[in-house]
């Protein structure tokens, strides 16, 4: 299995696009401190990532089962997951910049960061 690059780049552009439907401490949330837009559903990277490739909306792939398996296959990832779908667990200077903002664009702008260092980090290996 290969990592799936266009899927993690679909995934990156979405959060741009939409730093507030982002939100990397539930696979998919309702309630947050501010309006979602769209559907009214967030998701984090992985929830991002099966909403893309099923082609439907966070709401819609809200009660989805084995949430991590599946935005691992679909994605591509072979090892450990929790280098890309916790923050508690990417590189340091990640973390430090994504907790220490409030900002929602900020936040979306560091987690495209950490994609791309992701998908630079498996393809040089």
């Amino acid at each position: 299995m290969s990592l799936n690059v266009k899927l993690l780049r679909r995934v990156r552009d979405k959060i741009l696009k939409e730093p507030l439907q982002f939100e990397m401490s539930q696979w998919y949330t309702l309630a947050l401190d501010h309006p979602i837009p769209n559907c009214g559903t967030a998701a984090c990277i992985a929830g991002w990532a099966i909403a893309l490739a099923e082609k439907k909306s966070p709401a819609a792939c809200y009660d989805t089962n084995n949430i991590q398996g599946k935005a691992m296959r679909l994605l591509g990832i072979e090892d450990d997951p929790w280098k890309l779908f916790a923050v508690s667990s990417w590189p340091i200077r990640y973390q430090n910049q994504f907790y220490n903002t409030g900002s929602l664009k900020v936040r979306a702008r560091i987690a495209a960061r950490r994609i791309d260092a992701y998908i630079k980090e498996q393809l040089s290996k």
